[in-house]
């Protein structure tokens, strides 16, 4: 049996609750932060940890899904612990969604890159995208060789990893004559492998694609009031 999708609707609702699976059995409540737009000339989306540097053009390939080229927004979903305590638990990435039709999703399914078969899979594996750094990011293929330019000393890419650690997220234009740009955020679990899943709506054309940071889909939740 393959793995099922999360009920994504819930955890891009603000104030929706989860109980984590941590040791405390924390209490988290959904934020939800617009990440402004990203740039697809192309159409075709790439989810990959940003700071592979060099090695990101090898490593890194498009969904098969294509999109119709423009600039769709991002909408990242952070889970802030609820604790009786002075000090609040730091916020976690839980998931990023890219829209690219305001339509309700009728179905779901895996994004995949070219050569991957769900079939050759054990009943319980998944597709993923691998992350080494903590940090997962949203960007168009075009934009992969702009961002492996920067890894250099004291490079951009050192500044983009200083920018991201002070924030939750980051939306960065790595190319200025073009506008090509990524969105950066924070995985809430760290390193790690991450389903992207694509959601479709009539005539099951894509409606958005969803980075699943498993923080929510592997809680106890959503609670009910």
């Amino acid at each position: 049996m393959r793995p099922e999708p999360p009920d994504f609707e819930p955890m891009f609702q603000p104030g929706t609750r989860y109980r984590l699976p941590d040791p405390a059995g924390t209490l988290a409540v959904v934020e939800v932060h617009d990440a402004g737009l990203l740039h697809l000339p192309t159409g075709r989306v790439v989810a990959c940890d940003p700071f592979w540097g060099s090695q990101v053009r090898p490593q890194v390939a498009p969904f098969t899904v294509t999109v119709p080229a423009g600039r769709y927004p991002v909408t990242l979903s952070l889970a802030r612990g609820l604790l009786e305590r002075p000090d609040p638990m730091p916020r976690l990435g839980a998931a990023a969604k890219l829209t690219i039709r305001d339509e309700p999703v009728l179905a779901w399914g895996v994004a995949l890159h070219s050569g991957e078969d769900p079939e050759r899979l054990q009943p319980d594996q998944i597709y993923t995208l691998g992350v080494d750094s903590g940090h997962a990011g949203l960007l168009d293929a075009s934009a992969v060789g702009a961002l492996a330019a920067l890894d250099e000393p004291g490079s951009e890419l050192d500044r983009l990893f200083e920018q991201v650690w002070g924030n939750d997220w980051v939306n960065l234009v790595v190319d200025q004559m073009s506008g090509l740009n990524v969105v950066v955020f924070h995985c809430g679990w760290g390193d790690g492998g991450y389903a992207t899943w694509i959601g479709r709506g009539v005539e099951g054309k894509p409606v958005c694609f969803v980075v699943d940071l498993l923080v929510f889909s592997d809680s106890f939740g959503p609670i009910a009031d």
